[in-house]
Parts: structure tokens; sequence; C-alpha cells
């Protein structure tokens, strides 16, 4: 089976390598541009739940009395959500675009916040762990297409420039998650999903105009 997952791996372009005299852009010419710098606030926004659920949802399900092995059960689900949310996102933005899939993501990381938020349950435990984990994945594999959309004549580059966004997302999370504590974290980690579709929704226009 896994022989096989390169054959779904996305078609990207070969990188549009600068002219011969013609210097690179620099990480901050980079930044300036509207695809970036949106591209980082949308990688960060889908980043910021994720990292938190890893490191507390299985306390919160034993603390609300559903046991160990739910507990187990969750975590296990939130993995495997995280590494399958990271090959359908790649897949996804190379058949869809990759607006499609950031909305995905951003609709995802909100249900597991106000479910989370709501009180985990039997069914409700799951389905939020499964959420999260497809969203922290697909905001990790949109990435590639994202920067060779904003720089394909640099698109490492650009990579490294979104990680570094999605990095701050994953370290802001279970801080700010454990600084605030209870249900209520689940809404603090889960609010810059609202920033992601903020973005998002002028981020076409800012691209069409640039």
């Amino acid at each position: 089976m896994f022989l096989m997952l390169p054959a779904l791996m996305p078609h990207l372009p070969a990188p549009r390598l600068p002219a011969p005299g013609v210097k690179p852009a620099s990480v901050r010419e980079l930044l300036s541009r509207p695809a970036v710098w949106t591209g980082c606030l949308l990688v960060f926004s889908g980043a910021v739940l994720g990292p938190y659920a890893a490191v507390a949802l299985a306390a919160d399900v034993i603390s609300s009395g559903l046991g160990p092995l739910m507990a187990t059960t969750a975590v296990v689900i939130f993995a495997a959500g995280n590494a399958s949310g990271r090959l359908l996102a790649g897949v996804a933005s190379d058949a869809l675009g990759t607006g499609r899939v950031i909305l995905t993501v951003l609709l995802l990381e909100t249900l597991a916040a106000v479910l989370l938020f709501a009180g985990i349950g039997p069914l409700t435990g799951p389905a939020a762990a499964l959420a999260a984990g497809l969203a922290l994945g697909g905001s990790n594999g949109v990435m590639g297409r994202l920067a060779v959309e904003a720089a394909p004549e640099a698109p490492n580059s650009a990579f490294g420039i979104l990680f570094a966004a999605f990095a701050a997302g994953a370290v802001v999370g279970p801080i700010g998650g454990a600084l605030t504590g209870g249900r209520g974290a689940w809404l603090l980690v889960g609010a810059p999903a609202l920033l992601g579709f903020a973005v998002l929704g002028f981020r076409r226009r800012l691209l069409v105009a640039s």
C-alpha cells in the first residue's frame, strides 16, 4: 500500500529559475508578496488547535469520565487524521486548488473547537479528534502548493517561510491553551480560524490586484 502512495503525489511544476545575472528574491522580498504573507496567516490559522489537541485531548477525555481506553482511541484517531490530512490536502490542492482545501481546514478546526468546548462525549470526542487531526494535517499538506503558487521561481524559500508560520502556530497553540485551561482553552486555540476565514475572504482580491 505504501509503495502506491507516490502515485498520489501532486504534479508540481518545475521551479522557474531566475535568469542569468538576476539576483534571487530575498526573504524580505518574498514576505512582501501578498501570496506569501497571506499564505503564512492561513497556515498559522490552521496550525494552532491541532498541536494543543495533541497534548491535551487525552487528559480532557479522561477528566470527562470516559476512561483511558477512550482517551487512547481519541489520540489514535487524531494521529490517523493528521497523517491522512497531509496526504489528502496535497492531492486535493493539486486537483481543486488551495482555496477550497484551506477553507475545509478552517471549517474542520472550527468544528473541533466547538465540539470540545461543548463537552467531550462518547461520540463527540472521537469526532472532534478526527476533525482536529485532519485540520492539522491539512494545514501542513497544503503548504507545498501554496509555496509554488506564491513563488514559482523560489518555491523552497517560500516553503520555508510558510513552514515557519506553521511552526509558530504549533508553539502558540499549546502555550496559549495551557495558560488558559479548561473548556475555554478550546475556544482560544480555535479562534485563529476566524482570522483564517477573514484572510481567505480578501486574499483573492489581493492577488488579483497584485
